[in-house]
């Protein structure tokens, strides 16, 4: 056996343009459909607020619909569950680099969320009634500024009994909520998308039991600042995390459905997605006119707005997912230009809306005599000046910073992607013991930094009866397509017979070979090729012949201890 020549030098890492990609790169789907049921989730929930604080006027039965608008937040919870473990589902079950998920999560949250704060806090004056004012400076505004910086403000603020909000923003408590499913998602993920229908039913199964103990009694908050009533404590506990689980869970279990859906062919799909699509779309309907209807005849109790909106989540699952499938026609109420913008901006109109709520109400002094009137003229100004906010929010806040995660998490994934596997791999491998031929490709040749041997060096072709035909192309092909997508399922194993095993005289020169050349085998067994052998072909000066694996990236199977 010749000796294997020294280590070539680690390749340079791709210039600019290069077809290397780096590795795990997610694959990115867009769905605006999702986008505009969020934008309508957050108009559904400015109406419910608008509607309650303009007198409950007489809307006919759009009353009676606006009442169960607070179920926004619900269909909030159930677009996170599907949006975040979407790209879980297109990876297999991978969850991806933890880091880069912070960091886009807590972009894409904090900065908007620390400005509506901040902005309630400063404003505070001129949105209470009698312009009550905030002594910054005091231990309990400090301590309640805390809480919501670091989205304690709607457990353990208020069992201390600070206001959510500082009394006014109250829509902030739901982002408790959101930040305790953003940190349990990277722990669950993997184990989720291998048993969905199990981890659903687990949700599930967890909310109803919370739920219970809540109502009677197993669970209390008693004792503590905030809850001095055993009805009060009973509001804070029914409105914390595992009263929502099953929402994120159904919206997970909806991304998983999806994605083992969307590339079937045929009319099955489309057709099954209408239906579930229509079928989801009456579910929110009459769930909302339902329990709107048990509030306005007062049979509601005082938890009814957080016990029962699970079978309504589920509903709007149903609606997410089908409207997902159904056909670009069917798609257009929630995908059109307009919903996708409002949903683009859904989070400011979100954070923002109760600010000019209060304002209209306690520094413009609105008529809020209950009339169709003073609940259109309030409307009018929440919403415009909502939309402006959120619309800011999302142009000079949200956006920017989202862009900068994106490009770092790119930076950051080709730092790590592994190099390109060009011919050093194979000089490395000590299968490249003399200079290449004068036929090498040259911008292969260019990555070895060698020069080409003098055609008339190369040695004739060997005899490859039975053995595929490889061209240097091809191969080289083959080796770009293995550094690009490293993380592809293996392709079935190819055993090359002991008839393709070449006699080691003919090893002078293996560039020379057509075909796959594994040499001095002794005929016990056959050569397993896989794809991570190099080239997807092995070529093996000196092997033994007793069944080789396939490689390790490098082509070098398990063995003897001389590199086989």
């Amino acid at each position: 056996q010749p000796p294997r020549p020294a280590p070539a030098p680690a390749p340079p890492a791709p210039a600019a343009g290069s077809s290397t990609e780096p590795a795990s790169r997610p694959e990115k789907v867009r769905l605006p459909a999702a986008d505009g049921l969020r934008g309508l989730a957050a108009i559904l929930v400015v109406l419910f607020h608008t509607v309650y604080a303009s007198g409950l006027p007489r809307l006919g039965g759009w009353r009676t619909f606006l009442r169960s608008g607070y179920m926004g937040v619900d269909f909030f919870f159930v677009l996170s569950g599907f949006v975040l473990f979407l790209p879980v589902a297109l990876a297999n079950g991978k969850f991806g680099s933890r880091a880069t998920y912070t960091v886009r999560r807590v972009t894409r949250i904090l900065p908007a969320f620390y400005l509506a704060v901040f902005a309630t806090l400063l404003l505070h004056p001129y949105l209470t009634h009698g312009f009550q004012k905030l002594a910054l400076s005091s231990p309990p505004v400090w301590k309640n500024l805390l809480l919501h910086l670091t989205f304690l403000q709607h457990s353990v603020g208020l069992a201390m009994g600070y206001p959510e909000g500082f009394g006014v923003n109250g829509a902030v408590w739901t982002l408790s909520i959101e930040v305790v499913f953003y940190i349990l998602l990277p722990f669950v993920a993997f184990w989720y998308y291998r048993r969905p229908f199990i981890g659903l039913a687990v949700a599930l199964a967890g909310s109803i039991v919370w739920k219970y103990e809540v109502i009677h009694g197993g669970i209390t908050l008693s004792h503590t600042a905030g809850a001095p009533t055993v009805a009060i404590g009973k509001v804070i506990l029914i409105t914390q995390f595992p009263s929502y689980v099953a929402h994120f869970a159904i919206g997970m279990t909806g991304a998983w459905i999806y994605v083992k859906l969307r590339s079937s062919k045929g009319w099955q799909v489309p057709v099954a997605g209408v239906a579930l699509q229509l079928a989801g779309l009456a579910g929110v309907i009459w769930g909302m006119v339902f329990y709107g209807h048990r509030d306005q005849t007062k049979v509601a109790g005082i938890l009814d707005h957080w016990v029962w909106t699970t079978p309504v989540a589920l509903a709007f699952g149903v609606l997410l997912l089908g409207t997902l499938l159904a056909p670009k026609l069917a798609r257009t109420p929630f995908a059109n230009p307009v919903v996708r913008w409002l949903g683009k901006i859904s989070y400011g109109i979100y954070l923002f809306h109760l600010l000019f709520l209060y304002y209209a109400m306690n520094r413009l002094h609105f008529a809020l005599n209950g009339t169709p009137a003073d609940f259109l003229h309030l409307l009018e100004f929440t919403l415009g000046g909502a939309i402006v906010a959120g619309a800011l929010s999302y142009y000079l806040v949200e956006r920017p910073l989202v862009g900068w995660a994106r490009r770092f998490s790119d930076r950051r994934a080709a730092r790590h992607a592994p190099a390109p596997v060009p011919v050093p791999v194979l000089e490395r491998a000590g299968i490249l013991p003399g200079p290449l031929p004068a036929s090498f490709p040259a911008h292969a040749l260019a990555a070895t930094g060698r020069a080409p041997a003098p055609a008339a060096s190369a040695a004739p072709p060997m005899a490859t009866t039975g053995a595929p035909k490889l061209s240097w192309s091809s191969l080289f092909g083959t080796l770009g397509r293995e550094a690009a997508t490293p993380n592809r399922a293996p392709a079935p194993a190819v055993s090359v017979p002991v008839s393709v095993v070449q006699p080691a005289a003919n090893l002078a020169n293996p560039f020379s070979f057509k075909g796959v050349a594994v040499a001095n085998g002794n005929g016990n067994g056959y050569h397993t090729v896989g794809e991570a052998s190099v080239l997807q072909a092995v070529i093996h000066p000196a092997g033994n012949g007793n069944g080789h694996p396939a490689g390790n990236g490098i082509g070098h199977p398990a063995g003897n201890g001389s590199g086989h």
